[in-house]
């Protein structure tokens, strides 16, 4: 039971981290080439894992997701085997925030276009 508190905050969280990214990649030109790289890099990290969470699918493969989705633990904490590789909660979440901790002001040298009206209302 105390497994299955965490497994789907973890799914949950997976969807979430993939968005950010997935926005971030998507304004790449505002980024240095090394942080644009990082970024690329990470989203391909988590969409190794996001894929068969939110599509039941593998990653860059057809089919669906059968035994290759295997939720794991206790051992290391919780987790999942996908395509024969072992993702920790814990180590994936860790490795996302110390991404986003790493961006300092010169990693972004231009602004992100945004849809703000010239003109204040």
């Amino acid at each position: 039971m105390e497994f299955a508190r965490y497994t789907g905050p973890f799914w949950l969280w997976i969807l979430g981290a993939y968005e950010v990214l997935r926005t971030i990649d998507r304004n790449g030109e505002c980024l240095s080439r090394d942080l644009r790289q990082k970024i690329a890099e990470e989203k391909r990290h988590v969409a190794q894992i996001r894929m068969p969470f939110a599509k039941q699918e593998l990653n860059r493969r057809s089919g669906p997701a059968f035994g290759e989705l295997s939720v794991v633990g206790p051992d290391g904490g919780p987790g999942c085997d996908i395509g024969g590789e072992r993702f920790r909660a814990a180590g994936v979440i860790a490795r996302f925030a110390g991404l986003i901790a790493s961006v300092k002001p010169e990693d972004v040298p231009k602004e992100i276009p945004t849809r703000r009206p010239e003109h204040p209302v």
